[in-house]
Protein backbone atom coordinates (compact mmCIF):
# COMPACT_ATOMS: atom_id res chain seq x y z
CA UNK A 1 0.00 0.00 0.00
CA UNK A 2 1.38 3.18 -0.86
CA UNK A 3 2.32 6.54 1.57
CA UNK A 4 -0.43 9.08 1.93
CA UNK A 5 0.42 11.98 3.78
CA UNK A 6 -2.65 13.99 5.29
CA UNK A 7 -1.32 17.61 6.53
CA UNK A 8 -3.26 18.14 9.65
CA UNK A 9 -3.47 20.53 12.14
CA UNK A 10 -0.79 22.17 14.08
CA UNK A 11 -2.55 20.65 17.63
CA UNK A 12 -3.06 17.51 16.11
CA UNK A 13 0.64 16.92 14.76
CA UNK A 14 2.24 18.35 18.02
CA UNK A 15 0.07 16.02 19.90
CA UNK A 16 0.60 12.61 17.68
CA UNK A 17 4.59 13.57 17.55
CA UNK A 18 4.40 13.86 21.24
CA UNK A 19 2.77 10.61 21.45
CA UNK A 20 5.53 8.95 18.92
CA UNK A 21 8.19 10.49 21.04
CA UNK A 22 6.99 9.30 24.20
CA UNK A 23 6.57 5.61 22.40
CA UNK A 24 10.31 6.13 21.04
CA UNK A 25 10.95 7.76 24.27
CA UNK A 26 12.60 10.44 22.86
CA UNK A 27 12.54 14.50 22.94
CA UNK A 28 10.82 16.44 20.41
CA UNK A 29 11.44 20.04 19.82
CA UNK A 30 9.21 22.86 18.48
CA UNK A 31 10.36 25.59 16.85
CA UNK A 32 8.22 29.08 16.39
CA UNK A 33 5.44 28.21 13.91
CA UNK A 34 6.68 29.51 10.21
CA UNK A 35 8.74 26.24 10.19
CA UNK A 36 7.27 24.32 12.40
CA UNK A 37 5.98 21.61 10.63
CA UNK A 38 9.13 21.50 8.16
CA UNK A 39 11.05 20.73 11.47
CA UNK A 40 8.76 17.81 12.59
CA UNK A 41 7.72 16.40 9.32
CA UNK A 42 11.58 15.71 9.63
CA UNK A 43 12.04 14.77 12.80
CA UNK A 44 9.33 12.44 12.10
CA UNK A 45 10.76 11.12 8.63
CA UNK A 46 13.70 10.80 11.30
CA UNK A 47 12.49 8.65 14.13
CA UNK A 48 10.95 6.43 11.34
CA UNK A 49 13.51 5.79 9.04
CA UNK A 50 15.28 5.42 12.42
CA UNK A 51 18.59 7.87 11.10
CA UNK A 52 20.20 10.80 12.49
CA UNK A 53 18.71 13.77 11.39
CA UNK A 54 21.22 17.19 11.06
CA UNK A 55 19.83 20.52 11.33
CA UNK A 56 21.42 23.43 10.31
CA UNK A 57 19.86 27.08 11.29
CA UNK A 58 21.22 29.22 8.23
CA UNK A 59 21.82 33.32 9.29
CA UNK A 60 23.70 36.08 7.40
CA UNK A 61 26.75 34.77 8.39
CA UNK A 62 26.23 31.33 7.27
CA UNK A 63 29.14 30.47 4.64
CA UNK A 64 29.50 27.48 2.04
CA UNK A 65 31.98 25.98 4.19
CA UNK A 66 29.77 25.68 6.73
CA UNK A 67 28.15 23.10 4.46
CA UNK A 68 30.73 21.79 2.48
CA UNK A 69 33.55 22.19 4.83
CA UNK A 70 37.07 23.88 4.84
CA UNK A 71 40.99 24.41 5.90
CA UNK A 72 40.99 25.09 9.46
CA UNK A 73 44.18 25.35 11.61
CA UNK A 74 45.54 21.85 12.75
CA UNK A 75 44.32 21.87 16.43
CA UNK A 76 46.28 19.71 19.25
CA UNK A 77 49.68 19.53 18.04
CA UNK A 78 51.05 18.79 20.99
CA UNK A 79 48.95 15.36 20.94
CA UNK A 80 49.99 14.83 17.40
CA UNK A 81 53.96 14.86 18.44
CA UNK A 82 52.79 13.02 21.19
CA UNK A 83 51.44 10.00 19.17
CA UNK A 84 54.25 10.56 16.39
CA UNK A 85 57.04 9.61 18.94
CA UNK A 86 54.53 7.15 19.97
CA UNK A 87 54.65 5.66 16.63
CA UNK A 88 58.04 6.26 16.23
CA UNK A 89 58.86 4.05 19.01
CA UNK A 90 56.60 1.40 17.93
CA UNK A 91 58.26 1.28 14.63
CA UNK A 92 61.92 1.22 15.93
CA UNK A 93 61.30 -1.66 18.59
CA UNK A 94 59.63 -3.86 15.77
CA UNK A 95 62.21 -2.83 13.27
CA UNK A 96 64.64 -3.84 16.11
CA UNK A 97 64.52 -7.59 14.70
CA UNK A 98 64.99 -6.38 10.66
CA UNK A 99 68.12 -4.13 11.76
CA UNK A 100 70.55 -4.76 14.48
CA UNK A 101 72.42 -1.79 13.61
CA UNK A 102 69.16 0.31 15.39
CA UNK A 103 69.59 -1.52 18.91
CA UNK A 104 72.28 0.72 20.34
CA UNK A 105 71.27 3.88 17.53
CA UNK A 106 71.70 7.20 19.89
CA UNK A 107 68.56 8.58 18.26
CA UNK A 108 66.27 5.49 19.09
CA UNK A 109 68.01 5.29 22.54
CA UNK A 110 66.87 9.24 23.02
CA UNK A 111 63.42 8.93 21.74
CA UNK A 112 63.11 5.68 23.83
CA UNK A 113 64.28 7.57 27.03
CA UNK A 114 62.13 10.94 26.35
CA UNK A 115 65.23 13.00 25.45
CA UNK A 116 64.03 16.07 24.19
CA UNK A 117 65.29 15.28 20.50
CA UNK A 118 64.10 17.19 17.77
CA UNK A 119 61.93 15.68 16.02
CA UNK A 120 63.54 16.30 12.53
CA UNK A 121 66.58 13.80 13.47
CA UNK A 122 64.75 11.25 14.75
CA UNK A 123 62.57 11.33 11.23
CA UNK A 124 66.16 10.92 9.09
CA UNK A 125 66.29 7.65 10.99
CA UNK A 126 63.05 7.01 10.01
CA UNK A 127 63.57 7.91 6.07
CA UNK A 128 66.76 6.18 6.11
CA UNK A 129 65.19 3.20 7.69
CA UNK A 130 62.22 3.03 5.27
CA UNK A 131 64.39 3.05 2.05
CA UNK A 132 65.80 0.11 3.33
CA UNK A 133 62.97 -1.57 3.72
CA UNK A 134 61.69 -4.48 1.55
CA UNK A 135 57.77 -4.62 1.04
CA UNK A 136 57.95 -8.67 1.20
CA UNK A 137 60.53 -8.87 3.47
CA UNK A 138 59.04 -6.28 6.35
CA UNK A 139 55.41 -6.78 5.79
CA UNK A 140 55.02 -6.60 9.15
CA UNK A 141 56.34 -2.80 9.25
CA UNK A 142 54.38 -1.38 6.36
CA UNK A 143 51.37 -0.31 8.37
CA UNK A 144 54.05 0.73 11.36
CA UNK A 145 55.21 3.17 9.01
CA UNK A 146 52.35 4.51 7.36
CA UNK A 147 51.34 5.51 10.34
CA UNK A 148 54.00 7.57 11.40
CA UNK A 149 54.14 8.99 7.80
CA UNK A 150 50.50 10.04 8.25
CA UNK A 151 50.96 11.85 11.97
CA UNK A 152 54.13 13.41 10.00
CA UNK A 153 51.94 15.15 7.86
CA UNK A 154 49.44 15.98 10.59
CA UNK A 155 52.22 17.21 12.59
CA UNK A 156 54.45 19.44 9.62
CA UNK A 157 50.44 20.73 8.41
CA UNK A 158 49.27 24.45 9.32
CA UNK A 159 46.06 23.47 8.06
CA UNK A 160 43.48 20.54 8.10
CA UNK A 161 40.21 19.51 5.83
CA UNK A 162 36.90 19.58 8.29
CA UNK A 163 33.88 17.97 6.61
CA UNK A 164 30.77 20.68 6.90
CA UNK A 165 27.76 18.99 7.95
CA UNK A 166 26.35 18.45 4.50
CA UNK A 167 29.48 16.38 3.97
CA UNK A 168 28.85 14.80 7.17
CA UNK A 169 25.15 13.84 6.69
CA UNK A 170 25.78 12.57 3.16
CA UNK A 171 28.76 10.36 4.86
CA UNK A 172 26.59 8.96 7.24
CA UNK A 173 24.10 8.31 5.60
CA UNK A 174 21.84 10.89 7.86
CA UNK A 175 19.47 12.89 7.33
CA UNK A 176 19.98 16.90 6.58
CA UNK A 177 17.28 19.76 7.26
CA UNK A 178 18.79 23.34 6.32
CA UNK A 179 16.28 25.81 8.00
CA UNK A 180 15.95 29.38 7.06
CA UNK A 181 17.95 29.53 4.02
CA UNK A 182 16.57 32.27 2.87
CA UNK A 183 18.49 33.93 5.47
CA UNK A 184 21.83 33.00 3.78
CA UNK A 185 23.58 34.79 1.14
CA UNK A 186 22.95 34.31 -2.02
CA UNK A 187 26.32 32.81 -3.02
CA UNK A 188 25.76 30.03 -0.47
CA UNK A 189 22.30 29.13 -1.86
CA UNK A 190 23.68 29.05 -5.13
CA UNK A 191 26.74 27.04 -4.38
CA UNK A 192 24.56 24.53 -2.85
CA UNK A 193 22.23 24.14 -5.73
Amino acid sequence: MPWSVVAPSTASLSSWLERLGAEKQRYLIHTREESERAIQVCQVLSLLLDQPLRIINCHQHTETADFIGGLRPVRGKERVLASLREGLLGFFGAAQTHFADLVDHPVVLSLASHDSMEIEKVMQVFQDVTRRLDPVAHGDLNALRANVEDLQRRYQSLFEWYDGTLVQAMRGGDLQLIDEISLADDAVFFSLF
